[in-house]
């Protein structure tokens, strides 16, 4: 076995050292990674800022539309038929312009809340849900259950509409990076007075003044 001099070894090594081939495949080998994680990053940023945009414009336009309706239900329908079936139907078709905002993405991870509170009119900070709604459903919040909401929002006999949403973005690079690319949950909240009315009235005779100490049930169910 032919054994290498200390003084071979080293010259070796100078060669080695002094030898540039190659070396742009090299560096180019190194960039790689962080180029693609830059490129695929700006474009994920660009594409969670976009969907972010109309998952707000989709709770703002929720909390105009129904803020706008004086009742829930069809206005040549006599009273005495209205039920709260009619109320959730018209719900339903304004819940239908969510998935047109957030085209071309996916409407599926957006939930939301909407319901009306009510102020007291010896006290405003005392407040119930009127009527509640949720898209695409599950758990509403409860008929009757009291409100905390900030001073100064709504005035004695007063109400608000309120839209709770959530939406669950999933970014792209998630299948690229699974452990530290991560689901994200985002949260808004709408709170805007009826329009032309002072209330959104959900069924008939269900929000009066006369009212305040019943629950108001029905619509619940």
């Amino acid at each position: 076995m032919r054994r290498l001099s200390i003084s071979s070894l080293t010259a070796r090594f100078r060669s080695f050292c002094k030898d540039r081939s190659g070396i742009a495949a090299v560096e180019f080998g190194l960039l790689v990674p962080l180029l693609l994680i830059m490129t695929f990053g700006t474009f994920e940023l660009s594409r969670a800022l976009i969907v972010h945009k109309r998952f707000q414009r989709a709770t703002s336009m929720v909390g105009d539309l129904v803020t706008r309706e004086k009742q829930l239900w069809s206005e040549d329908e006599d009273s005495s038929d209205v039920t709260t079936a009619d109320a959730k139907a018209t719900l339903a078709g304004i819940m239908q312009s969510i998935v047109h905002v957030m085209q071309p993405y996916s409407a599926t991870p957006l939930q939301l809340k909407v319901y009306q509170v009510w102020a007291s009119m010896s006290d405003p900070t005392q407040t119930k849900v009127e009527w509640t709604y949720q898209y695409p459903g599950g758990a509403t919040v409860g008929c009757g259950d009291k409100k905390v909401i900030d001073a100064g929002v709504l005035t004695g006999n007063g109400r608000a509409i309120f839209v709770e949403a959530q939406y669950q973005y999933t970014p792209l690079m998630q299948n690229l990076l699974p452990g530290i690319i991560r689901q994200v949950t985002w949260n808004d909240t709408m709170v805007m007075t009826p329009r032309d009315v002072p209330s959104v009235m959900y069924l008939p005779g269900l929000n009066n003044s006369s009212t305040w100490d019943q629950p108001s049930l029905a619509a619940c169910q």
